[in-house]
């Protein structure tokens, strides 16, 4: 027996196929005219990065040409590496980082020299620090300790929220909203 014969000896069943039919076409209809339509991904910002001038309470997105620390608005700023949580979008300070005069200066010079400030700003480890936390952590003999390991692994417990993902790069909607 086909469909069709089994539809016309049970029209009530055969109307109600049709009905579902018809509303799933309506569901998919309102669906599809009502997702935004902006559904671009963000673009990452090359020469820009987060910082924070009040030990990671809020940030502030500027030029990677600052190297950190430097001042801001009267106050020292530090490079802010930002995290995310994944329950609720929001972002946090994982930790703080900033340059021995002596390497601030070399990196700064290779700025001066035309190398790019991203790639500059990776050839010597910075100091680190959570926010809150007097103490930094610093690089010996060019490389992380266990302590400064400790500081530039965020966890979930940093955080009363699920980690989700970081450090974040600054992008251009980062640019359009400003800090936190």
């Amino acid at each position: 027996m086909d469909i069709r014969q089994k539809m016309n000896e049970n029209p009530v069943v055969g109307g109600a196929v049709a009905l579902g039919i018809v509303l799933v076409a309506i569901v998919i209809i309102i669906w599809y005219f009502h997702v935004p339509k902006d559904t671009t991904l963000p673009q990452t910002i090359a020469d820009k990065g987060f910082f924070s001038d009040d030990d990671g309470k809020t940030w502030y997105v500027d030029d990677l040409k600052n190297v950190p620390p430097y001042q801001h608005n009267g106050k020292t700023a530090y490079r802010a590496q930002l995290y995310m949580n994944i329950d609720d979008d929001t972002k946090f300070v994982g930790y703080l980082q900033g340059y021995e005069k002596a390497d601030k200066a070399k990196i700064e010079a290779a700025i001066a020299g035309g190398t790019p400030p991203s790639q500059a700003l990776v050839e010597i480890l910075p100091n680190v620090k959570k926010p809150g936390s007097a103490a930094w952590a610093k690089p010996r003999n060019g490389g992380p300790t266990l302590e400064y390991n400790k500081i530039i692994t965020v966890m979930a417990a940093d955080h009363p929220k699920d980690l989700g993902r970081g450090p974040l790069r600054v992008t251009d909607k980062d640019l359009a909203a400003g800090g936190s």
